[in-house]
């Protein structure tokens, strides 16, 4: 939201016309996405979902969300919650004490259909260290999660350690067995076509699973020989907002985009050197010269 009316700075002997744009807008609170029934936080006692085990280096577990109609675009991922827990902490190993381990990355994914074979990955995050027995959430600011073009659905995934072997307990490996932790599933809900598992190679999980991707209570039913229940979620969830973009005519950062901005501009652009005074790089390519004038001025005129 923004209010704007026209004003004339004078610079030297000239009027310049200008905007005068108030940047400041409403915060749009975080839209929580989930496909699980889980109750987070924990309470009563009561685990609300199971562990799944049986992954194996490389392999993904991922949920699809659908975007809330009339969300606008650009948004951004701004963090995202994890159910990771183990039966048997005690015996991870001495690297991580039982209680943390650390993961390959969550990967992002967009598309207008609710299969990650036509999605497109739109980003890989920093390695997460996960705490056992919790609701793991991740503040995903500097991770730059922008997805800009409209689409009806996003995924998110846990990739597993790479460099990890099933079973190794002592090299932040939690893929393989009871003993180690990982992600977990609810037991009420049952969306078969938002959940789903990839393995890079035939032979990466101790599950037999083929390569690429499969539904995920495909999966149990075909390597575990069950029947797919109406369960089996996994708890994973996304927060999102809209994606906010900086007001670099802003000159002086104080919310408003006026004759002080364009004098600002203006004394940078006379010293001509980046390295004492950056504000007129306007297009940040560490010079200050006729390209980055143009392209004040055009943003100057159009506001924030």
């Amino acid at each position: 939201m923004k209010n704007c009316s026209v004003i004339r700075a004078a610079v030297g002997l000239s009027l310049v016309s200008g905007i005068l744009c108030l940047c400041g807008r409403a915060e749009a609170q975080p839209v929580q996405l989930k496909n699980d029934s889980a109750q987070i936080p924990l309470s009563g006692g009561t685990f609300p979902a199971a562990i799944q085990v049986g992954f194996g280096p490389g392999e993904e577990a991922l949920a699809i969300f659908a975007v809330p109609v009339g969300t606008s675009f650009p948004l951004e991922v701004s963090s995202l919650g994890l159910l990771w827990f183990s039966q048997f902490s005690a015996q991870l190993g001495p690297d991580f004490g039982g209680t943390q381990t650390l993961q390959e990355g969550f990967k992002f994914y967009a598309g207008n259909s609710p299969d990650p074979r036509t999605m497109t990955l739109v980003t890989t995050t920093n390695p997460p260290q996960l705490t056992d027995g919790f609701f793991n959430v991740f503040n995903l600011a500097g991770e730059s999660v922008v997805i800009s073009n409209p689409v009806t659905y996003i995924g998110a995934s846990l990739q597993f350690d790479t460099q990890a072997s099933a079973g190794d307990y002592t090299n932040q490996a939690p893929n393989g067995s009871l003993a180690a932790a990982s992600v977990c599933y609810d037991r009420t809900s049952g969306n078969p076509n938002l959940n789903w598992i990839f393995s890079p190679t035939a032979t990466a999980t101790s599950t037999g699973m083929r390569s690429g991707w499969i539904r995920y209570q495909d999966l149990r039913a075909s390597v575990n020989s069950q029947t797919p229940p109406s369960g089996f979620d996994l708890v994973l969830r996304i927060f999102i907002q809209p994606h906010i973009v900086p007001c670099t005519v802003d000159i002086n950062g104080d919310g408003v985009v006026d004759g002080s901005d364009f004098t600002a501009f203006i004394n940078s652009f006379g010293v001509g050197d980046p390295a004492i005074d950056p504000a007129a790089d306007y297009n940040v390519d560490g010079l200050i010269d006729g390209n980055d004038f143009v392209a004040f001025i055009n943003d100057f005129g159009a506001g924030c």
